[in-house]
Protein backbone atom coordinates (compact mmCIF):
# COMPACT_ATOMS: atom_id res chain seq x y z
CA UNK A 1 0.00 0.00 0.00
CA UNK A 2 3.03 2.37 -0.10
CA UNK A 3 2.68 3.71 -3.64
CA UNK A 4 -1.08 4.56 -3.51
CA UNK A 5 -0.42 6.76 -0.49
CA UNK A 6 2.37 8.56 -2.35
CA UNK A 7 0.10 9.31 -5.37
CA UNK A 8 -2.70 10.45 -3.11
CA UNK A 9 -0.29 12.78 -1.29
CA UNK A 10 0.84 14.25 -4.59
CA UNK A 11 -2.75 15.02 -5.54
CA UNK A 12 -3.33 16.75 -2.24
CA UNK A 13 -0.19 18.91 -2.76
CA UNK A 14 -1.34 19.81 -6.27
CA UNK A 15 -4.71 20.89 -5.04
CA UNK A 16 -3.26 23.19 -2.47
CA UNK A 17 -0.19 24.67 -4.21
CA UNK A 18 1.27 25.72 -7.61
CA UNK A 19 3.75 23.90 -9.86
CA UNK A 20 7.34 24.27 -8.97
CA UNK A 21 8.23 25.73 -12.41
CA UNK A 22 6.03 28.83 -11.79
CA UNK A 23 3.70 28.21 -14.72
CA UNK A 24 0.96 26.85 -12.77
CA UNK A 25 -1.60 28.77 -10.75
CA UNK A 26 -3.83 27.62 -7.96
CA UNK A 27 -6.32 25.02 -8.83
CA UNK A 28 -9.21 27.39 -8.99
CA UNK A 29 -7.61 29.07 -12.04
CA UNK A 30 -7.76 25.93 -14.16
CA UNK A 31 -5.07 27.14 -16.57
CA UNK A 32 -3.15 24.82 -18.89
CA UNK A 33 -0.80 22.59 -16.89
CA UNK A 34 -2.97 23.20 -13.92
CA UNK A 35 -3.65 20.79 -11.20
CA UNK A 36 -6.90 19.65 -12.82
CA UNK A 37 -5.15 17.78 -15.57
CA UNK A 38 -2.54 16.51 -13.19
CA UNK A 39 -5.21 15.39 -10.79
CA UNK A 40 -7.00 13.39 -13.46
CA UNK A 41 -3.80 11.70 -14.53
CA UNK A 42 -2.83 11.11 -10.99
CA UNK A 43 -6.20 9.60 -10.20
CA UNK A 44 -5.85 7.20 -13.09
CA UNK A 45 -2.37 6.42 -11.94
CA UNK A 46 -3.71 5.86 -8.44
CA UNK A 47 -6.29 3.36 -9.70
CA UNK A 48 -3.70 1.47 -11.76
CA UNK A 49 -1.14 1.42 -8.99
CA UNK A 50 -3.78 0.35 -6.44
CA UNK A 51 -4.80 -2.53 -8.68
CA UNK A 52 -1.18 -3.57 -9.16
CA UNK A 53 -0.56 -3.30 -5.46
CA UNK A 54 -3.61 -5.41 -4.66
CA UNK A 55 -2.47 -8.03 -7.15
CA UNK A 56 1.03 -8.08 -5.65
CA UNK A 57 -0.40 -8.46 -2.17
CA UNK A 58 -2.66 -11.23 -3.40
CA UNK A 59 0.30 -12.94 -5.06
CA UNK A 60 2.30 -12.62 -1.88
CA UNK A 61 -0.55 -14.14 0.13
CA UNK A 62 -0.81 -16.98 -2.39
CA UNK A 63 2.93 -17.53 -2.19
CA UNK A 64 2.73 -17.68 1.57
CA UNK A 65 -0.14 -20.18 1.38
CA UNK A 66 1.79 -22.28 -1.12
CA UNK A 67 4.80 -22.30 1.20
CA UNK A 68 2.59 -23.40 4.08
CA UNK A 69 1.07 -26.12 1.91
CA UNK A 70 4.54 -27.24 0.87
CA UNK A 71 5.57 -27.44 4.50
CA UNK A 72 2.50 -29.46 5.34
CA UNK A 73 3.08 -31.78 2.38
CA UNK A 74 6.69 -32.47 3.30
CA UNK A 75 7.05 -36.11 4.47
CA UNK A 76 8.60 -36.58 7.87
CA UNK A 77 11.24 -39.31 7.48
CA UNK A 78 10.51 -40.53 10.97
CA UNK A 79 6.83 -40.66 10.13
CA UNK A 80 7.72 -42.78 7.11
CA UNK A 81 9.77 -45.07 9.33
CA UNK A 82 6.91 -45.31 11.81
CA UNK A 83 4.47 -46.00 8.99
CA UNK A 84 6.80 -48.62 7.57
CA UNK A 85 7.22 -50.24 10.97
CA UNK A 86 3.47 -50.09 11.54
CA UNK A 87 2.85 -51.68 8.16
CA UNK A 88 5.46 -54.33 8.87
CA UNK A 89 3.91 -55.03 12.26
CA UNK A 90 0.47 -55.22 10.68
CA UNK A 91 1.87 -57.64 8.12
CA UNK A 92 3.34 -59.77 10.89
CA UNK A 93 0.00 -59.72 12.70
CA UNK A 94 -1.76 -60.80 9.53
CA UNK A 95 0.76 -63.61 9.09
CA UNK A 96 0.32 -64.67 12.72
CA UNK A 97 -3.46 -64.55 12.36
CA UNK A 98 -3.23 -66.62 9.20
CA UNK A 99 -0.97 -69.11 10.97
CA UNK A 100 -3.41 -69.30 13.90
CA UNK A 101 -6.30 -69.99 11.53
CA UNK A 102 -4.30 -72.66 9.73
CA UNK A 103 -3.25 -74.24 13.03
CA UNK A 104 -6.86 -74.17 14.28
CA UNK A 105 -8.05 -75.83 11.09
CA UNK A 106 -5.34 -78.47 11.46
CA UNK A 107 -6.38 -79.06 15.09
CA UNK A 108 -10.00 -79.47 14.01
CA UNK A 109 -8.93 -81.94 11.35
CA UNK A 110 -6.83 -83.86 13.88
CA UNK A 111 -9.75 -83.94 16.31
CA UNK A 112 -12.05 -85.28 13.61
CA UNK A 113 -9.50 -87.95 12.70
CA UNK A 114 -9.06 -88.89 16.37
CA UNK A 115 -12.82 -89.11 16.85
CA UNK A 116 -13.11 -91.24 13.73
CA UNK A 117 -10.28 -93.50 14.93
CA UNK A 118 -11.89 -93.83 18.35
CA UNK A 119 -15.24 -94.64 16.74
CA UNK A 120 -13.57 -97.30 14.59
CA UNK A 121 -11.89 -98.79 17.64
CA UNK A 122 -15.20 -98.83 19.50
CA UNK A 123 -16.87 -100.59 16.57
CA UNK A 124 -14.09 -103.18 16.46
CA UNK A 125 -14.41 -103.75 20.19
CA UNK A 126 -18.17 -104.16 19.89
CA UNK A 127 -17.69 -106.71 17.13
CA UNK A 128 -15.31 -108.65 19.35
CA UNK A 129 -17.53 -108.37 22.44
CA UNK A 130 -20.73 -110.09 23.32
CA UNK A 131 -24.12 -108.40 23.45
CA UNK A 132 -23.53 -107.11 26.98
CA UNK A 133 -20.64 -104.93 25.86
CA UNK A 134 -18.06 -106.97 27.78
CA UNK A 135 -15.14 -108.81 26.30
CA UNK A 136 -16.23 -112.32 25.23
CA UNK A 137 -15.89 -114.78 28.08
CA UNK A 138 -12.91 -117.02 27.48
CA UNK A 139 -14.04 -120.60 27.64
CA UNK A 140 -13.01 -124.15 26.95
CA UNK A 141 -15.03 -127.35 26.45
CA UNK A 142 -12.83 -129.08 29.00
CA UNK A 143 -11.11 -128.04 32.22
CA UNK A 144 -7.71 -126.34 31.84
CA UNK A 145 -5.47 -124.30 34.09
CA UNK A 146 -6.95 -121.07 32.63
CA UNK A 147 -10.51 -122.39 32.48
CA UNK A 148 -11.03 -124.36 35.69
CA UNK A 149 -14.63 -123.33 36.50
CA UNK A 150 -17.30 -125.60 35.08
CA UNK A 151 -20.36 -123.64 33.91
CA UNK A 152 -23.70 -125.41 33.34
CA UNK A 153 -26.65 -123.46 31.91
CA UNK A 154 -30.29 -124.55 32.19
CA UNK A 155 -32.66 -122.75 29.82
CA UNK A 156 -36.44 -122.48 29.66
CA UNK A 157 -37.28 -122.61 33.36
CA UNK A 158 -40.42 -120.49 33.66
CA UNK A 159 -41.81 -118.59 36.66
CA UNK A 160 -38.78 -118.92 38.91
CA UNK A 161 -38.80 -116.99 42.19
CA UNK A 162 -35.96 -118.84 43.93
CA UNK A 163 -32.92 -120.75 42.76
CA UNK A 164 -34.09 -124.16 41.43
CA UNK A 165 -32.52 -127.49 42.29
CA UNK A 166 -30.22 -128.20 39.35
CA UNK A 167 -28.91 -131.53 40.57
CA UNK A 168 -31.81 -133.33 38.89
CA UNK A 169 -31.76 -131.36 35.66
CA UNK A 170 -29.82 -131.86 32.47
CA UNK A 171 -27.87 -128.77 31.42
CA UNK A 172 -28.68 -127.10 28.10
CA UNK A 173 -25.00 -126.26 27.61
CA UNK A 174 -21.72 -126.86 29.41
CA UNK A 175 -18.34 -125.17 29.14
CA UNK A 176 -15.37 -124.14 31.31
CA UNK A 177 -14.51 -120.51 32.08
CA UNK A 178 -11.82 -118.71 34.07
CA UNK A 179 -13.86 -116.81 36.68
CA UNK A 180 -17.45 -116.18 37.76
CA UNK A 181 -18.21 -112.69 36.54
CA UNK A 182 -20.87 -111.26 34.24
CA UNK A 183 -21.58 -107.56 34.11
CA UNK A 184 -25.12 -106.58 35.08
CA UNK A 185 -26.86 -105.88 31.78
CA UNK A 186 -30.17 -106.01 29.99
CA UNK A 187 -28.60 -107.87 27.08
CA UNK A 188 -27.74 -111.51 26.62
CA UNK A 189 -24.55 -112.63 28.35
CA UNK A 190 -21.56 -113.53 26.22
CA UNK A 191 -21.80 -117.17 25.18
CA UNK A 192 -25.48 -117.46 26.18
CA UNK A 193 -28.40 -117.91 23.81
CA UNK A 194 -31.20 -116.54 26.04
CA UNK A 195 -31.54 -113.49 28.28
CA UNK A 196 -34.28 -114.75 30.63
CA UNK A 197 -35.80 -117.88 32.25
CA UNK A 198 -32.52 -119.66 32.87
CA UNK A 199 -30.37 -120.82 35.77
CA UNK A 200 -26.61 -121.33 35.96
CA UNK A 201 -24.37 -123.47 38.18
CA UNK A 202 -20.59 -123.02 38.57
CA UNK A 203 -18.37 -125.61 40.22
CA UNK A 204 -14.60 -125.76 40.75
CA UNK A 205 -11.82 -126.25 43.26
CA UNK A 206 -10.71 -123.15 45.18
CA UNK A 207 -7.04 -123.18 46.18
CA UNK A 208 -6.10 -121.39 49.41
CA UNK A 209 -2.42 -120.53 49.73
CA UNK A 210 -2.49 -118.94 53.19
CA UNK A 211 -4.66 -120.26 56.00
CA UNK A 212 -6.90 -117.85 57.84
CA UNK A 213 -10.31 -116.24 58.00
CA UNK A 214 -12.04 -115.54 54.69
CA UNK A 215 -15.28 -113.80 53.77
CA UNK A 216 -17.15 -114.22 50.50
CA UNK A 217 -19.42 -111.74 48.68
CA UNK A 218 -22.01 -112.36 45.99
CA UNK A 219 -23.63 -109.68 43.82
CA UNK A 220 -26.37 -110.84 41.50
CA UNK A 221 -29.58 -110.08 39.59
CA UNK A 222 -31.74 -112.17 40.20
CA UNK A 223 -31.11 -114.59 43.11
CA UNK A 224 -27.91 -116.49 43.92
CA UNK A 225 -26.25 -118.77 46.47
CA UNK A 226 -22.70 -119.99 47.28
CA UNK A 227 -21.31 -123.10 48.92
CA UNK A 228 -17.77 -123.73 50.20
CA UNK A 229 -16.86 -127.33 51.04
CA UNK A 230 -20.56 -128.20 50.76
CA UNK A 231 -21.75 -125.59 53.26
CA UNK A 232 -23.88 -122.60 52.23
CA UNK A 233 -21.95 -119.43 53.03
CA UNK A 234 -23.92 -116.78 51.10
CA UNK A 235 -27.67 -116.64 50.51
CA UNK A 236 -28.64 -113.91 48.06
CA UNK A 237 -31.67 -115.77 46.73
CA UNK A 238 -35.02 -114.45 45.51
CA UNK A 239 -36.34 -112.09 42.83
CA UNK A 240 -34.47 -108.79 43.06
CA UNK A 241 -32.32 -106.35 41.18
CA UNK A 242 -28.55 -106.03 41.55
CA UNK A 243 -27.85 -106.82 45.21
CA UNK A 244 -24.83 -107.87 47.29
CA UNK A 245 -24.64 -110.23 50.27
CA UNK A 246 -21.55 -111.07 52.37
CA UNK A 247 -20.79 -114.25 54.29
CA UNK A 248 -19.61 -114.61 57.82
CA UNK A 249 -15.85 -115.04 58.23
CA UNK A 250 -14.92 -118.69 57.84
CA UNK A 251 -11.65 -120.42 58.65
CA UNK A 252 -10.00 -122.01 55.61
CA UNK A 253 -6.87 -124.11 55.66
CA UNK A 254 -4.17 -124.23 53.05
CA UNK A 255 -5.07 -126.37 50.06
CA UNK A 256 -8.08 -127.27 47.93
CA UNK A 257 -11.71 -126.47 48.86
CA UNK A 258 -14.78 -127.26 46.83
CA UNK A 259 -16.58 -124.24 45.36
CA UNK A 260 -20.14 -124.06 44.04
CA UNK A 261 -22.31 -121.08 43.12
CA UNK A 262 -25.66 -120.80 41.42
CA UNK A 263 -28.00 -118.03 40.19
CA UNK A 264 -31.17 -117.65 38.18
CA UNK A 265 -32.55 -115.01 35.85
CA UNK A 266 -36.28 -114.64 35.32
CA UNK A 267 -36.27 -111.45 33.23
CA UNK A 268 -34.90 -107.95 32.89
CA UNK A 269 -31.30 -107.24 33.82
CA UNK A 270 -28.93 -110.04 34.76
CA UNK A 271 -25.51 -109.97 36.44
CA UNK A 272 -23.20 -112.07 38.61
CA UNK A 273 -19.99 -111.37 40.53
CA UNK A 274 -18.11 -113.34 43.22
CA UNK A 275 -15.36 -111.89 45.45
CA UNK A 276 -13.50 -112.95 48.55
CA UNK A 277 -11.29 -111.42 51.21
CA UNK A 278 -8.62 -113.02 53.39
CA UNK A 279 -4.89 -113.60 53.72
CA UNK A 280 -4.56 -114.43 50.02
CA UNK A 281 -6.02 -111.01 49.10
CA UNK A 282 -4.19 -108.87 51.68
CA UNK A 283 -2.13 -107.12 49.02
CA UNK A 284 -5.23 -106.10 47.09
CA UNK A 285 -6.18 -102.41 47.41
CA UNK A 286 -9.95 -102.97 47.48
CA UNK A 287 -11.06 -103.14 51.14
CA UNK A 288 -13.96 -105.40 50.13
CA UNK A 289 -11.56 -107.97 48.73
CA UNK A 290 -11.07 -109.08 45.16
CA UNK A 291 -12.82 -111.09 42.47
CA UNK A 292 -11.90 -114.76 42.64
CA UNK A 293 -9.56 -115.00 39.68
CA UNK A 294 -8.76 -117.93 37.46
CA UNK A 295 -5.41 -118.43 39.22
CA UNK A 296 -7.26 -119.30 42.44
CA UNK A 297 -9.27 -122.09 40.75
CA UNK A 298 -8.02 -125.48 39.68
CA UNK A 299 -9.41 -128.55 38.05
CA UNK A 300 -10.44 -131.12 40.69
Amino acid sequence: MGRPFIILGTICVCLCSVHADGNGVDCDGKSPGSCEGDKTALMQRLVRVTAETDKEEEDEENDEEDEEDDEEEQVDPMAFVELSESGHAAGEEDEEAGADVEESQQDDQDDEENEESQAQRRRRRRRRRGNDGEEPVSSSPSCTAAHAVKEEVFYNIAKMSVLPDMSTRTPSSTRHIGQVYYKNTGSTWSGFTQSSNYAVQWTSTLTIKTAGLYTFRMSSDDGSKMWIDGSAVVDNDGLHGWRTKTSQAIQLSVGAHSFKAGMFERGGHAGMDVTYKGPDTSSHENPDGMRIRSSAFSCG
